[in-house]
């Protein structure tokens, strides 16, 4: 090495390595106080992620409220339906004066002119959009808040399947007759809730909170702006992974979005054949009863698939996240006994 490289590198270098620092410190206390960084990623979290109570509740209310008491499921896309459906939200979270222009709801111009409750793509056409400007853009760029939009769509799908069995129950409980049929027709939702249940509080506890937690850790530590950029785009990735939405999921998600179809299909047979509820006596031979039967048994041979699947991942040390769903899923060894029984 030559003398005036080695004189350059000690004398030139420290200075440029200590201006670098500052410049990258400067530059991260603008994004954090001046931008709100924080404050936008706590809001994305919020609202696309429905953190808030409030605003996922009245949502998902909002929302279900429409597609369960209309026949055409496209009425949620109507412009004056999405209006309510985000004015009542944010008006509940409180938030309707500091995020209206912010936060849009629209929809996509290629809906089917048939789609229905049952489709698993029902909700694809739903665009929430969150408006970011330059230079935040760079942290938060429209490939990240494309991310965001598909996990915000997967999730309101589980929400509104959750509000689907709260008004199973409800027509259930307030059935003035008893008889067998209604007493096999609460053990069917039994189960259908225990797997909701369980589905919601994996993707809630140990998917989004924990991904949360670490990406919040990796920015205390960040010492420049790309790797808080970076960081935010592997909490996402991560968090996609874990909820199945990647290309490699893709057949565990089918299986999930069959065990949601049904339990939709099941709500709507109910529905449908309401007179068995207040009858005396109800034939089990009669179609109505046996329709509702077959679809809880596909409901049940969907969830033992997933189960198998599931199993296998787990057994090969893929997604290790994958085992707390598995361990919640098989209370008291219930789908192992079944796993086990029909292997003999």
């Amino acid at each position: 090495m030559s003398p005036l490289r080695v004189w350059l590198e000690h004398s030139i270098s420290p200075l440029i390595h200590v201006q670098s620092q500052l410049v990258n410190c400067a530059l991260l206390n603008y994004f954090f106080d001046e931008l709100k960084l924080l404050y936008h990623l706590n809001n994305l979290r919020s609202y696309y992620f429905l953190a808030t109570g409030r605003f996922g509740l009245a949502f998902c209310s909002e929302l279900s409220q429409l597609l369960l008491t209309n026949d055409d499921a496209r009425i949620i896309y109507r412009v004056n339906s999405m209006r309510q459906i985000l004015y009542t939200s944010l008006d509940q979270a409180g938030e309707l004066d500091n995020l209206i222009d912010i936060l849009q709801l629209t929809a996509k111009i290629n809906i089917p002119n048939s789609i229905s409750l049952l489709d698993s793509t029902l909700l694809d056409y739903f665009d929430l959009n969150y408006t970011i400007q330059w230079p935040l853009n760079i942290v938060i760029s429209q490939d990240m808040l494309e991310k965001y939009k598909i996990i915000f769509r997967f999730l309101l799908r589980i929400l509104i399947v959750k509000q689907v069995l709260n008004e199973i129950w409800i027509i259930l409980k307030s059935c003035k007759q008893q008889n067998s049929t209604l007493s096999k027709l609460h053990q069917y939702r039994h189960q259908m809730q225990h797997f909701m249940t369980v589905l919601i509080s994996y993707i809630t506890n140990q998917v989004i909170q924990i991904a949360w937690t670490e990406f919040m850790h990796k920015i205390q530590k960040a010492r420049h702006i790309n790797e808080i950029a970076a960081a935010h785009n592997e909490y996402l990735d991560r968090t996609m992974l874990n909820c199945l939405l990647t290309p490699n999921a893709a057949p565990i998600l089918n299986e999930v979005n069959r065990v949601l179809t049904l339990i939709i299909r099941f709500r709507c047979q109910l529905k449908t054949f309401s007179w068995i509820l207040n009858a005396n006596y109800t034939d089990p031979s009669d179609t109505s009863v046996q329709a509702l039967r077959t679809t809880f048994e596909k409901y049940h041979i969907a969830v033992l698939s997933l189960f198998k699947v599931l199993s296998k991942l787990v057994e090969k040390g893929y997604k290790t996240s994958l085992s707390d769903l598995l361990i919640r899923l098989n209370h008291n060894g219930y789908y192992d006994q079944i796993t086990t029984f029909s292997t003999r």
